[in-house]
């Protein structure tokens, strides 16, 4: 469980790594950082822009320390998000950053599909898992749209590359599911607050 302090210093470094785009000296991961955030976590960070998204990129796998995987994140959602143009410089002072460290997903097991609607806690982030892909629903991306545990396997399972009923069968997909802290500014460059 990570502090409001930890937090911060997460989307400082998000917000770093978003910057050093447009630095020649290009980013510097401070040492303590580095000792701070050393755990394999998946994460997530977006952004906003006048309280429109804009930018989003999630890490799923815990393939990186967390110091780097919210450094890869915040720069993908800045300039490699393909849903939107990359952020131009005279941006930054109005993007808000918020930052997602996910636990590790735990498998649902269940006798029959229709017990996962009971199983999945509100809260909870789903993910799906079929033979070649896996798609995720973050927690609070579900509780901000309102969408009920159907909703979500079924979002869950088009980001699958599945269809949204294969979560109804076992031969094609698997559920999980993970939790989230959730840490945002409350205006650009400004207090954190812990969302979830």
């Amino acid at each position: 469980m990570l502090t409001l302090e930890q937090g911060a210093r997460l989307i400082a470094l998000a917000r770093k790594s978003i910057f050093s785009k447009f630095s020649l000296l290009g980013l510097r991961i401070k040492s303590s950082d580095k000792a701070d955030f050393a755990a394999l976590r998946p994460c997530a960070v977006t952004l906003y822009n006048h309280g429109k998204m804009r930018g989003s990129c999630q890490l799923l796998e815990e393939t990186a320390p967390l110091f780097q995987a919210v450094s890869t994140c915040a720069f993908m959602a800045a300039f490699r998000d393909p849903r939107f143009v990359a952020v131009g410089k005279k941006e930054l002072p109005e993007l808000i950053i918020e930052v997602s460290v996910l636990s590790r997903p735990k498998r649902l097991d269940v006798r029959n599909p229709e017990e996962y609607l009971q199983k999945i806690p509100k809260g909870a982030g789903v993910e799906a898992r079929g033979t070649f892909h896996k798609g995720s629903v973050l927690p609070y991306e579900a509780m901000a749209a309102q969408w009920d545990p159907a909703t979500m396997l079924a979002q869950a399972c088009i980001r699958a590359n599945l269809d949204p009923d294969d979560w109804l069968n076992f031969d094609k997909s698997r559920v999980y599911i993970f939790t989230s802290q959730v840490f945002s500014e409350t205006s650009s460059e400004g207090q954190v607050i812990q969302i979830m």
